[in-house]
């Protein structure tokens, strides 16, 4: 679902943000070659998981297939070889390589409350859940970095505009009558 984007000043909330991104959900027992078809096709690398309800349970990002695929390098050739059969990839669901109850944003959090809490914990996108648990969409570190960058910008201009405004010479002031 993408709506046309807002104008960056505009945007000031994560649900602003997310409203201008298209978004997948898939469902538990989606298998894993189907979510990495979908999201070849949608071209993103995260998606929701929701529930029979449509209430988040998780999230699906590439990095947790291939980390819950493969595991750590000590069982990395068994996992390789067992994978290479098809029957265990076939065989994963999004419940086996979702990050479960994700940490995840109410839709009316701020971009800069958004940036603060991606750089606190280090995320690289979280879910935006509504608080009856319904899946928003998802949202990205550089989304936020950019739009909040773009909101700074934006204040620094103002800022510059009134200096120049208010620093200016008047054409009645001191010296005017000469």
């Amino acid at each position: 679902m993408t709506n046309m984007k807002r104008p960056q000043n505009q945007i000031r909330t994560v649900r602003d943000i997310v409203a201008a991104k298209t978004h997948i959900t898939f469902k538990p027992k989606d298998s894993v070659p189907d979510i990495i078809k979908r999201m070849q096709i949608s071209d993103l690398s995260a998606g929701g998981v929701v529930n029979s309800s449509g209430k988040f349970v998780g999230m699906v990002t590439e990095h947790e297939i291939v980390r819950k695929a493969f595991g750590d390098s000590s069982n990395l050739k068994r996992r390789l070889i067992s994978l290479s059969e098809k029957s265990d990839a076939e065989s994963l669901t999004a419940w086996d390589v979702m990050i479960p109850n994700a940490n995840s944003l109410d839709p009316t959090t701020s971009a800069e409350g958004a940036l603060d809490i991606v750089t606190f914990f280090g995320y690289r996108r979280m879910p935006v859940v509504a608080s009856d648990g319904t899946f928003i969409g998802i949202v990205d570190a550089i989304d936020i970095h950019r739009h909040v960058l773009a909101k700074s910008q934006d204040v620094m201009k103002s800022k510059d505009a009134l200096l120049s405004y208010f620093m200016g010479v008047e054409p009645y002031g001191i010296g005017a009558a000469i």
